[in-house]
């Protein structure tokens, strides 16, 4: 048994270093220096819990591979049918492109889940690099096979839509078939197609589900995201477990004391404002669950709502200052693009009150009296969705949601719950801090509330005027060094605050603007306003306003929406409801087009109508 034992150990060693040389290699001429000897080092601190994951993973990878060629060679592909009414053709050639599109995936998967678990141990760039090379490798390879398919099937239908308009007969399967077999099936409805994957977040990779009826129209959409879970584990590089307790919902009180019994706070905050009259400024969550993987609670994927015009981040790079900041030479002032002043106030009010609801459970009124308060930690340009308005205000631009709360925090109504309070700090995105996020009170406590938002929404409009991610030097300080001389630790607000909005944007912007993000951006919280007085600066922004611009409350089709001084430059959606999938997809993603609905009907998650992804590029 103990010779039994070693040679497996031998085995899998072998395996390992297989892999790490291959990655080491793939970059660099072959004589690059030996890594055995540091590449052996990773593997024995790990567990032997850890080493026999590995070496599954990388079996499974390695199967994968060889399967490829075996599909190829048992599945060679025939010409293209050119007879549409002969069935056995169309299955003799899409039957192969199914198989080898299949063992592409399941390679592309298995390079995914070894990537997953290689990169949480030591000395991973080169293997991580290499393994990404086969996914992207294998994707373009099954998105060829998938136009092919897709091709041969729109050329049936444009065969039958020519019969019926020619006043000929229809294609076989249409009449109840005769010699020769009819044409293919059609496919059922609510069928989910995608995992196609979105600019990925600071822990998440976000991916995008499209479900399509039977003709191939878009009747839904749905954002996946991947998190990982609380409750952190020993790897070489980090050999003991990190509990992030402030990531926990504080008011959930599990059955066990057990961590994956608990509830992140992500799904706690997003639970609780999701039937809120108001909540229509927060990316909504459809649905969540736990992912489990080498028998570990890893990762928890939430479904939610898609915001098809992406985010305000991407939007203000069209406009003068990120344009003068690439080096772009200026035009004339006249000729100059600014994001409209009207857009900027929908945006602001928009954050405003989502930023009460997460204060106080309501847009309007006192809320809930056990209300715990929601700090999202995160909030940046690039974490503010446009989707569709249905707000009932400024109702020609699309609404500003926050999104992404997987960095938030609960700070309990009952104070006994609540995480110790350092554990609240440095949460979210440098230069984004909250000056209350860097630091504690001198007698041990934070301050931690409404404000912070507040401030995180004045760096994100600040942000979103200088067409910048962040607050950048001009507000944040670089220092201090810790230790002298070593590296940075988190950049700190400056006291006072010296946030400056450059001549030109106080001059394309009225100063009813700047005062208000101004006064979000006090370093002493107490002197920054309430949610409740940004919304008052909203409203009164009308009268501010010159009358040509005054759109708070105007209908969707007032044409001051489209003037020259009121529209915005916005992307169109990606995925609109209604169209064709196969024509949007190819033609706003420049990739080859996705299948046509499948055989067999949509299946559900947790009764939410949306489909487990596949292949989405994360563990599932």
């Amino acid at each position: 048994m103990a010779a039994a034992a070693a040679a497996t150990a031998a085995a899998n060693l072998a395996l390992w270093l297989a892999l790490e040389i291959e990655g080491w290699r793939t970059p660099r001429i072959a004589r690059g220096r030996p890594i055995a000897a540091t590449r052996s080092g990773v593997w024995n601190r790990m567990t032997a819990a850890e080493r026999t994951a590995m070496a599954t993973e990388i079996t499974n990878f390695r199967t994968s591979q060889g399967n490829i060629d075996n599909v190829r060679t048992n599945n060679p592909i025939p010409p293209v049918p050119t007879d549409f009414d002969d069935r056995g053709a169309a299955r003799a050639y899409l039957t192969p492109l199914a198989n080898i599109r299949a063992a592409l995936a399941a390679a592309r998967q298995a390079a995914v889940q070894l990537r997953t678990i290689r990169q949480t141990h030591g000395l991973s760039g080169t293997t991580v690099a290499l393994l990404q090379g086969f996914e992207a490798a294998y994707l373009a390879e099954e998105n060829r096979i998938t136009a092919l398919t897709g091709n041969f099937q729109q050329a049936v239908v444009a065969e039958g839509a020519r019969r019926a308009a020619a006043g000929l007969p229809p294609l076989a399967s249409d009449d109840g078939g005769h010699a020769g077999g009819g044409r293919l099936p059609p496919p059922p409805n609510n069928v989910w197609v995608g995992g196609w994957p979105l600019t990925p977040g600071g822990q998440a990779r976000p991916v995008v589900y499209v479900r399509q009826n039977r003709v191939g129209r878009i009747t839904d959409r749905v954002c996946v995201k991947d998190t990982p879970w609380p409750m952190g584990y020993p790897s070489a590089t980090h050999p003991i477990a990190r509990e992030h307790v402030q990531r926990w919902d504080p008011d959930f009180i599990p059955p066990t004391n057990n961590h994956y019994d608990r509830k992140p706070a992500e799904i706690g905050a997003l639970e609780n404002m999701r039937n809120i009259v108001g909540s229509d400024s927060i990316v909504q969550m459809r649905g969540w669950h736990k992912i489990w993987h080498q028998n570990q609670l890893r990762w928890y994927r939430t479904y939610q709502e898609w915001c098809g015009y992406g985010d305000i981040y991407h939007l203000s790079r069209k406009y003068q200052p990120y344009l003068t900041r690439s080096g772009i030479p200026s035009p004339p002032p006249a000729q100059q693009d600014w994001l409209p002043e009207a857009f900027v106030w929908s945006v602001f009010e928009s954050l405003a009150r989502a930023g009460r609801i997460m204060s106080r459970g309501a847009v309007t009124g006192a809320g809930p009296g056990n209300w715990s308060q929601v700090i999202h930690a995160d909030l940046k340009p690039m974490n503010v969705f446009l989707g569709e308005n249905t707000s009932g205000l400024h109702s020609g631009y699309p609404l500003a949601k926050i999104g992404d709360f997987g960095c938030a925090m609960i700070v309990p109504h009952d104070a006994t719950r609540g995480a110790p309070p350092h554990e609240y700090l440095h949460w979210g995105t440098d230069y984004c801090h909250a000056p209350e996020q860097q630091a504690l009170n001198a007698n041990g406590t934070h301050d931690l509330s409404e404000k912070t938002n507040v401030w995180q929404v004045g760096i994100t409009m600040w942000a979103l005027l200088h067409s910048d991610w962040s607050a950048g030097p001009n507000i944040m300080s670089q220092g201090p060094y810790n230790p002298p001389g070593g590296p940075l630790v988190h950049p700190r607000a400056r006291n006072p605050m010296t946030a400056t909005f450059p001549l030109e944007i106080q001059t394309h912007y009225s100063i009813h603007l700047i005062s208000t993000i101004y006064r979000c951006l006090r370093h002493d919280h107490t002197q920054r306003y309430t949610f409740d007085e940004i919304l008052a600066r909203c409203r009164n922004s009308q009268i501010a306003l010159p009358q040509q611009y005054r759109l708070r409350q105007s209908p969707r089709d007032d044409a001051r929406f489209l003037n020259n001084d009121n529209a915005i430059k916005l992307d169109e959606d990606r995925w609109p409801l209604g169209a064709p999938l196969t024509r949007h997809w190819y033609r706003l993603n420049d990739q080859a087009e996705p299948p046509v609905p499948a055989r067999g009907a949509g299946g559900d998650v947790r009764g939410m109508g949306i489909l487990p992804p596949h292949g989405t590029g994360v563990p599932g």
